[in-house]
């Protein structure tokens, strides 16, 4: 008797009861459809006849996690060699615990990574040393420390200049400020885009820094003024507000980061969060693919089953990005 031998590494991931299908099916349904494991395990029973447990769901995206595990690592590689990074930060509960989602986002990269803190030692252990681009974040401290150049967000800082409007309405002045503040940025933005040489870039954005450090100078001595404290902050970050000046592709604002989070709030929002600590590395990996796949347009169902199905997928996806 000869028995031969067939591959099917295209249709089954080790020893499963599931192929690949079904494997990248549930697995897109619950991180790209954000779908809860219940109404999953609804789905297939109801469309499919097929009986799925919800312990075997929940175990087809851990060995879906535990396959991307090299391209999440490649892609961490990937980020810190990126000229811009934005930052952003966002509840998650862990067995009732509460912790954070921190995300960072390039042009072509979502990286994800779930932590107990929200202190500066989780940038520390993301970005390092070895990051030298543009670090974009709002105003929170925790960034502060990182030595690379950073760029902080303008739509933060004119959203607090209209808080002031709707809180005090009876300070005359304050319009006249938020209208000057807004203006800073439009001159900003008519520079960044400009075809100029660096130093050109470096003259106007000095030039913006003195003109608004002027604004905001008699109010830095008003306590008693509503724009005290946002003349302080001005001020002290006066020298990470123009940097996107110095390059047509930095953004001014930390909206896409913004937006990178906003998925996983929803999830947040439908699930409660996650129940094990291989819970939440499942789900920093899985989102970290499929916000990566969307992000760059991709089909996430057809990827997932590349992931599972392609021995070198991890080097060629991420030399492609």
């Amino acid at each position: 008797w000869v028995t031969p031998k067939v591959d099917w590494s295209h249709l089954v991931v080790g020893h499963s009861r599931f192929g690949v299908g079904v494997m990248s099916v549930v697995t897109t349904l619950r991180e790209y459809g954000r779908l809860p494991v219940r109404v999953v395990q609804r789905l297939f029973s109801a469309l499919y006849g097929l009986s799925l447990s919800l312990g075997e769901i929940i175990g087809l995206s851990h060995r879906v996690a535990i396959r991307g595990s090299p391209t999440y690592q490649q892609l961490h590689t990937k980020l810190l060699a990126a000229a811009c990074i934005n930052a952003d930060e966002t509840n998650h509960r862990e067995n009732g615990q509460s912790g954070y989602i921190w995300n960072f986002t390039t042009p072509t990269i979502r990286y994800y990574a779930y932590r107990l803190t929200r202190a500066g030692t989780v940038i520390d252990e993301v970005l390092g040393t070895e990051f030298q681009g543009v670090l974009t974040t709002d105003f929170y401290a925790a960034y502060s420390h990182l030595s690379c150049p950073h760029q902080r967000c303008w739509a933060h800082l004119l959203r607090d200049v209209k808080k002031l409007l709707l809180v005090y309405p009876e300070q005359t002045d304050l319009p006249v400020i938020q209208q000057k503040v807004s203006q800073f940025l439009h001159r900003a933005v008519v520079v960044q885009h400009k075809t100029l040489t660096l130093s050109e870039r470096h003259q106007a954005r000095r030039k913006l820094e003195t003109k608004l450090l002027k604004l905001v100078t008699p109010y830095l001595k008003q306590a008693e003024h509503p724009f005290h404290t946002l003349a302080k902050r001005i001020d002290y970050f006066l020298e990470e507000l123009f940097i996107f000046t110095l390059n047509p592709d930095f953004e001014p604002t930390n909206n896409a980061a913004e937006r990178a989070v906003r998925h996983q709030v929803i999830k947040r929002m439908i699930s409660g969060g996650t129940r094990s600590a291989q819970g939440s590395n499942t789900q920093e990996i899985l989102t970290t693919l499929f916000s990566t796949w969307t992000l760059n347009n991709l089909n996430p169902l057809a990827e997932c089953q590349k992931l599972l199905t392609t021995p070198n997928y991890a080097t060629t996806f991420v030399q492609e990005l």
